[in-house]
């Protein structure tokens, strides 16, 4: 009995070690799904092999704006990796969370070819009132970002919203399929535009330029997440 006693606790010393020794080696992201599809797997293999011995988890069910935030905050994650727009539609203490700039994306209005010859204009935003739109839900990031944009540019124009989603790739769907207008990344949508399954709905001028950025907490995070961050600074 003795014996059995000391060899499961031995076994639960060694699952505590092996689990420590993981843990120390692991860096979690929280991340908008967009990015987290489209982005982030492209964005890690462009590092190299620098980081090859650590685990990376990318987590991206918490909703709301304000639960990635959260999440940052509490330590449920290392780094934040998320969209920022110009016009601050997300309030940030850059202070508690300083940034680094990762890469640019642009926001087009677009709509389907053939919702663009039924209606016969070269600016549908323009010439439509209401606009049938196709919206990020409201608590989202995008969904945020788009709505401060048009309510700064489009104060006499109505946007009839037909479909809501908090996947830009739900919202493409629906643009394809000749429902709407929608703002989507120019990431998702450029072999779209080449072949004109989707068109532009209005200018350039009513392009969103944002940023994609990685946010981390000025607390002092763990070996693995500071030195990650350490390299970053210096790419």
């Amino acid at each position: 009995m003795a014996q059995h006693i000391t060899r499961l606790a031995n076994e639960s010393r060694r699952r505590m070690r092996d689990g420590m020794q993981e843990r120390a080696k692991a860096i979690t992201f929280a991340c908008l799904g967009t990015l987290a599809a489209a982005y982030v797997p492209h964005w890690l293999h462009r590092l190299g092999e620098e980081f090859d011995e650590t685990t990376y988890r990318v987590l991206t069910s918490f909703g709301s704006a304000e639960a990635y935030w959260t999440s940052l905050e509490t330590g449920s994650c290392d780094f934040l990796i998320c969209y920022k727009d110009d016009g601050d539609a997300i309030d940030i203490d850059h202070d508690a969370f300083p940034s680094l700039f990762l890469d640019s994306e642009v926001m087009l209005p677009v709509v389907s070819e053939q919702f663009m010859a039924d209606e016969a204009h070269e600016n549908i935003i323009s010439k439509l009132n209401p606009v049938p739109y196709l919206a990020y839900s409201a608590h989202t990031y995008l969904g945020r970002i788009v709505s401060d944009h048009i309510r700064r540019q489009y104060q006499e124009v109505t946007f009839d919203k037909i479909y809501e989603s908090t996947l830009a790739t739900s919202l493409k769907e629906m643009a394809l399929l000749g429902y709407g207008v929608g703002w989507l990344p120019l990431s998702g949508i450029s072999e779209n535009l080449v072949d004109r399954s989707l068109v532009r709905a209005a200018p350039a001028e009513s392009d969103i330029e944002i940023s994609i950025r990685i946010f981390r907490h000025a607390r002092t995070l763990g070996p693995a997440a500071e030195s990650f961050w350490s390299s970053l600074q210096c790419k």
